[in-house]
């Protein structure tokens, strides 16, 4: 499927049920806190940390990758989500945590409407349910 239709209106109507099914409540100044106290331990989130290898993906120098490894990614947002999601976003290399029985993300972005990432998008085209895929009928019913 071409990138160009991935927020087609069809397909923001399939991407918002997604997410209205697995994405449950915004935690972020909850999980910021206890990120800050240790109450999570930041190494216990998975990753969470910069590799040099994303650093160097990203455009870095050597230097620079060298320099910036193992500081923590940039997280926006903290969004408990189902344990289904949760495996998935974590596939996807997602910022994610388990605690207990709940499952956080950590969205690295922010100022628009979850469906629009590109995990979300990438995620509905696995599981082939965007316009024109094979599961998109059975999706909507």
């Amino acid at each position: 499927m071409a990138v160009e239709t991935e927020n087609s209106s069809a397909n923001q109507h399939v991407k918002r049920r997604l997410v209205a099914r697995e994405v449950e409540s915004c935690l972020s100044g909850l999980i910021c806190d206890c990120l800050r106290n240790d109450t999570i331990p930041p190494e216990d989130v998975e990753n969470y940390f910069l590799t040099r290898a994303d650093l160097l993906e990203l455009g870095s120098t050597e230097e620079e990758a060298d320099h910036d490894a193992g500081y923590p990614k940039e997280v926006y947002e903290w969004w408990t989500v189902s344990p289904w999601f949760y495996e998935k976003l974590l596939a996807k290399g997602e910022v994610v945590y388990k605690g207990g029985s709940f499952h956080l993300w950590g969205r690295q972005c922010s100022g628009q409407a979850i469906l629009l990432d590109s995990v979300i998008s990438e995620i509905a085209k696995g599981l082939e349910i965007l316009e024109g895929q094979a599961n998109h009928e059975a999706w909507l019913s």
